[in-house]
């Protein structure tokens, strides 16, 4: 009989097993690696059951999602943006929206219980009345905008019946869009917005057109560099003037002071403004997606501006900042033929969805920028994204521009798949904690071994910038929560957070067309938390290691 092995030296050869079988793969290793993301202690959170607020059909939980600490206990929360939920029971209203809090606990995540934070139209002291079709929580964005240190959350609602003066197409309210400020408190947030903020405010100064959809966009940061937080606001299908062309876009900021954001310290931004390049054209959807970073290391935030329609193709504009916020006349746009994209194509959609994070570790701000519609080769809208590092001297590195496709990362073209929607969603963070931010890239139309799946695409950042290491993550495979969904479309939306507070960002993803128990696209987010050893080795899932591309 051969001597009984130790339990120590019988997990050691099954480590050295494992490793073989790694080591002798015959796939690229570059996805081997870890990017600081994983299913360990992953969260599953569907559309809940919240006494008054009940889940129904195509209440789409998930459209939108955001990260701040609300209550300031150093773990950051997680609001979710519903915007087809019908409201509260009985009240016979559709469509007009909410957004769920949920709660982040130091050194354990976001609170499993019920969620007991709902934004909407019809809490006490509103000053928008809910109505039907309004879409509370289409957008987010969160910033201190009173600087009191608590995080405050934005709202968009970009289709609230607000009023216009008699000499604006004839007065009376007008389905254009408004935003809702809920200021964070020690206790948590306010559940009714204490500003509300729509484009014939005093200081916004212009007419509320239908369908503007002012608030569709949102994007918050410091453009002065005061410490107040400043809030930048789309209104991607706005007319601009009163004859002028249909779906220009406008964008609103509001500078942040310690009252909070006030219309009256703001400015308004489109193609026809003096200075700001381009004309305004039909369709151009100039704000239809917002950034903030410092892409010149000023120690100011300067503004992204996505231009999707812009020549059928799409640009993307930026307007730098100053000591007393941004500067109209130092702006500059490009195309995707500008940075080495490729053609500008009808329908890529190019700038339709930003993020920025310092992807090099250089201290100054980057740019990706996705193109979800780009169709390559016969393949129809599989996407791509572009990457633009910010530079000292300049605009962008004019040396350095990166353009990612699912074939070029995953190193076959067959990656590629029509109306996967590459780039539909992005989110910067660090998720290994390793100083260099890392990019999640959503592709909602991706099969992941079934159809219209969904997922996230992790690129890691490093000392060269992105693409050094990368995963792909989708619910159902390889542990990550919840069960994979033909037509969930995982990635609906992307955010960022730390919401456990150990310093390394966690990621939200939106999955706004998932089904549950009968209800059709009622909504869920999948939360994936950050850590050092975050791999298979922590779950025991050889999938961590397949580079087979999705």
């Amino acid at each position: 009989m051969s001597p009984r092995k130790s339990r120590s030296e019988v997990e050691w050869q099954l480590w050295m097993c494992l490793f073989l079988v790694i080591a002798t793969a015959s796939e690229a290793p570059a996805q081997i690696a870890g990017v600081g993301l994983s299913s360990v202690r992953g969260q599953s959170f569907g559309n809940e059951n919240l006494f008054f607020f009940v889940p129904e059909n195509e209440d789409r939980l998930g459209w939108s999602v955001a990260a701040g600490d609300f209550n300031g206990d150093g773990a950051e929360d997680l609001a979710t943006g519903m915007p087809y939920d019908d409201g509260l029971v009985g009240a016979g209203l559709t469509d007009v929206g909410s957004v769920i809090v949920r709660f982040g606990v130091a050194r354990t995540g976001l609170a499993t219980t019920p969620a007991d934070t709902v934004l909407s139209q019809f809490a006490s002291g509103s000053q928008s009345p809910p109505e039907s079709e309004e879409r509370f929580g289409y957008a987010l964005a969160v910033g201190d905008f009173n600087g009191d240190g608590y995080d405050d959350l934005a709202v968009g609602i970009p289709f609230d019946r607000v009023p216009n003066p008699p000499d604006c197409y004839g007065g009376g309210p007008k389905p254009a869009g408004s935003v809702q400020i809920h200021y964070g408190l020690p206790g948590g947030i306010q559940t009714a917005g204490e500003h509300w903020l729509h484009q014939s405010l005093p200081g916004m100064d212009w007419c509320n057109r239908e369908y503007d959809r002012f608030g569709a966009a949102l994007a918050a940061g410091d453009f002065d560099a005061d410490g107040w937080g400043d809030l930048a606001i789309g209104a991607p299908y706005s007319t601009v003037h009163y004859n002028g062309s249909f779906d220009a876009g406008v964008v609103n900021v509001v500078y942040g002071h310690f009252g909070g954001v006030m219309p009256v310290f703001g400015v308004r931004i489109h193609q026809d403004v003096a200075g700001v390049h381009d004309v305004i054209q039909e369709g151009d959807k100039f704000g239809y997606a917002l950034a903030i970073g410092d892409f010149n290391d000023d120690f100011r935030e300067d503004l992204a501006i996505g231009v999707p329609g812009e020549e059928g193709s799409g640009a993307i504009q930026v307007v730098m900042s100053s000591p007393s916020g941004l500067v109209l006349t130092d702006n500059a746009i490009w195309q995707q033929s500008d940075i080495g994209g490729g053609p500008n194509e009808s329908g890529d959609g190019f700038g339709a969805t930003l993020a920025v994070g310092d992807f090099d570790g250089d201290s100054i701000d980057d740019l990706a920028v996705g193109s979800p519609q780009e169709s390559l080769g016969s393949a129809n809208r599989t996407g791509k994204i572009d990457v633009l590092y910010g530079d000292l001297f300049s605009w962008f590195d004019p040396t350095r521009f990166e353009h990612f496709t699912q074939g070029s990362i995953f190193g076959t073209s067959t990656a590629d798949g029509a109306l996967d929607q590459f780039g539909f969603a992005l989110a910067a963070g660090d998720f290994d904690r390793d100083g260099w931010a890392d990019l999640a890239v959503s592709q909602p139309g991706e099969n992941a071994g079934g159809t219209w799946r969904g997922g996230v695409t992790i690129l890691s950042g490093g000392l060269g910038g992105l693409y050094d290491r990368y995963r792909f993550l989708s619910p159902g495979l390889g542990g990550v929560p919840s069960d994979a969904q033909n037509g969930a479309q995982a990635g609906g939306a992307l955010a960022s957070g730390d919401f456990d507070g150990d310093g390394y960002d966690d990621l939200a993803m939106g999955i706004p067309w998932r089904s549950e128990a009968g209800l059709s696209s009622v909504g869920a987010v999948t939360v994936l938390y950050g850590s050092l050893f975050s791999d298979g080795f922590d779950s025991g899932n050889l999938f961590y290691w397949s580079a087979t591309a999705p």
